[in-house]
């Protein structure tokens, strides 16, 4: 005897289930969300190439004593900066055409960036000493005392340390370089005070070519930054946009009668999943908006990174709620499927209802029960459960039996009528077992019948398995 009985339903139908079902490309609502933080990047990087400027402009006013091949180093080496500034810029303007590539277009303008200034640098390296020792025959040639000489490479050094204190961000991306260098001027400062000219000469000299080469690093760093604030700002951006256009998902199913679509809320059907990452990509977006300059380079590629990993995920939720979707759109015809094989044999349904439903006006996550009742009086819930062992999910569909007339034969009839209706649907399912704990009673448990209490029942999180 077993007044509950179980049958399990098979993977094989459920991928079936799933193959039919695919979700509709949002592109056009993620480009839309898109569109409209575009402008705000346009804006971010009018505003630094402004403040890029500006530091320019301080860092001329401050070297604008340097004279002769000096000079020429220091304006040959702005004119140069100003036109790589001004073509990134540009490139970074007309990127947004195709929202779908500005990922790859922003990271390729910031490898681009940083090998340009990677190579100036190297190059400027080679041709400095060259360029600084023709410097020193000019002051030669002039035919000068050692005092003057020194004196001039001493004012010279003065005019960069002082440059690049006020138009670089030293602190920011080389932090203690400059007081280093100061540090190391204090040699040939004492040096030139105590009348040692040749050894003043050779230290501002050294002076000069280190403060030249710290500028380049700066400013390799300060470009290699910027592009990389523009593409951890835009990979955020993009990760929120494709959050915002997942709020609702659009499924269609393939059907005999046609495609059927059908809109999934994501965040429903992954138990507030999606509220929980777009969280962490606002705050993410909040931070590069609000707090950028308190970042280094290495965290802005960590965005990046995380950007990327959170897109993953987003598209993990989505094809999460639509196994979930399929999941109760399978138990929904199933429970439509016995429903048909019952009334065939003198039963009709009274009462039906979602786990929970109550809780979340919805349930439709959760098991599905449904109370028949046949001409003599006897009473049959079954209950449609989903479960979930990691990956996998599967349906158990368990039949409880109550009345007083109630034996093995007669649950064995009905259980079998509903078994095989299911097959004839091209359901497929096992055979019947007896519940476990249930074999040597004729009727089901009895807390079955309590509706009231289905649709209140706080079913586990879906992450887990549900046994009935």
């Amino acid at each position: 005897m077993s007044g509950e009985k179980y049958v399990q339903i098979t993977e094989r139908q459920r991928d079936q289930f799933m193959a039919s079902c695919r979700q509709v490309d949002n592109l056009k609502e993620v480009n839309a969300n898109l569109q409209r933080s575009l402008e705000q990047s346009r804006s971010e990087r009018q505003r630094e190439e402004k403040a890029n400027i500006a530091r320019q402009q301080e860092f001329e006013r401050s070297v604008a004593n340097l004279s002769g091949n000096m000079a020429a180093i220091e304006q040959d080496f702005s004119i140069r900066l100003q036109q790589q500034r001004q073509q990134f810029t540009a490139d970074l303007t007309r990127v947004g055409q195709n929202m779908t590539a500005q990922r790859e277009e922003y990271l390729r303008l910031s490898d681009a960036q940083r090998r340009q200034f990677t190579a100036q640098l190297e190059q400027q390296r080679q041709e400095l000493s060259k360029r600084i020792d023709a410097v020193a025959e000019q002051i030669r040639a002039r035919e000068v005392g050692e005092r003057a000489r020194a004196e001039q490479w001493a004012s010279y050094a003065e005019a960069l340390f002082k440059g690049v204190a006020q138009g670089t961000r030293h602190g920011k991306f080389c932090p203690g370089a400059l007081e280093r260098l100061r540090s190391e001027a204090h040699l040939w400062q004492g040096s030139l005070r105590d009348g040692d000219f040749q050894a003043a000469m050779a230290g501002a000299q050294r002076s000069v070519s280190n403060l030249l080469q710290l500028r380049l690093e700066l400013e390799t760093l300060e470009a290699e930054w910027q592009a990389t604030l523009a593409a951890a700002r835009h990979d955020a951006r993009t990760t929120l946009a494709h959050c915002d256009a997942l709020t609702v998902s659009r499924l269609t199913f393939d059907t005999q009668q046609g495609n059927q679509e059908v809109d999934a809320e994501i965040d429903y059907w992954t138990e507030g999943g999606l509220t929980a990452l777009r969280g962490m990509v606002l705050a993410q977006n909040q931070r590069l908006d609000q707090h950028a300059e308190t970042l280094t380079l290495d965290e802005l590629k960590r965005s990046i990174a995380q950007s990327q990993q959170w897109q993953d995920e987003s598209k993990s939720l989505a094809e999460l709620a639509r196994r979930e979707l399929v999941d109760s759109q399978l138990r929904a015809q199933i429970s439509t499927t016995i429903l048909e094989s019952m009334r065939q044999k003198g039963w009709d349904v009274i009462e039906s209802a979602y786990e929970g439903e109550d809780i979340d006006n919805k349930g439709w996550r959760n098991a599905y029960h449904m109370k028949l009742q046949n001409g003599a009086g006897q009473e049959m819930v079954t209950v449609i459960t989903p479960e979930r062992h990691g990956e996998q999910l599967t349906d158990r569909v368990v039949l409880s039996f109550f009345g007083q007339c109630n034996d093995e034969t007669f649950n064995r009839q009905q259980s079998d009528a509903v078994r095989d209706g299911l097959r004839r649907a091209g359901v497929e399912v096992g055979d019947m077992q007896p519940v476990p704990g249930m074999e040597r009673r004729t009727e089901g448990d009895r807390s079955r019948l309590d509706f009231k209490r289905v649709r209140s029942y706080r079913a586990e999180s879906s992450k887990g398995s549900k046994r009935h």
